[in-house]
């Protein structure tokens, strides 16, 4: 297991450990760590109540790059086009040091 790997495993446990309210994560394949769908729940704001379903997939060089998110849901909002997300921390502003349960927050509050 190289350490791109070993990192997503962990970090995947730890929100399982502490799940995060509002998000649900389903991996589609087990043995398949890379891609994943999103579940969004917001408690507040103008989408209080919907489900919002991102495909998420995590690139081989991850934590070097960062994952690639498609909302699935339909939504109309300034920062998504076309299922194209667009987020602080999953474009140029992206550093290996943000975690998934961080990156993941932010497409809760970007809908919340």
């Amino acid at each position: 297991m190289d350490l791109g790997h070993a990192r997503l495993w962990r970090e995947l446990e730890d929100i399982e450990r502490e799940p995060l309210e509002g998000i649900r994560i389903h991996i589609h394949d087990g043995s398949n760590l890379q891609h994943m769908c999103l579940i969004l729940s917001p408690i507040s704001g103008p989408f209080a109540g919907h489900r919002f379903h991102l495909d998420v997939r995590i690139p081989k060089s991850y934590p070097d790059h960062p994952p690639r998110v498609t909302m699935q849901s339909m939504i109309c909002h300034p920062n998504i086009t076309s299922g194209n997300v667009r987020c602080d921390g999953f474009d140029s502003e992206y550093t290996p040091a943000y975690r998934l349960k961080y990156l993941f927050l932010q497409l809760l509050c970007l809908v919340s």
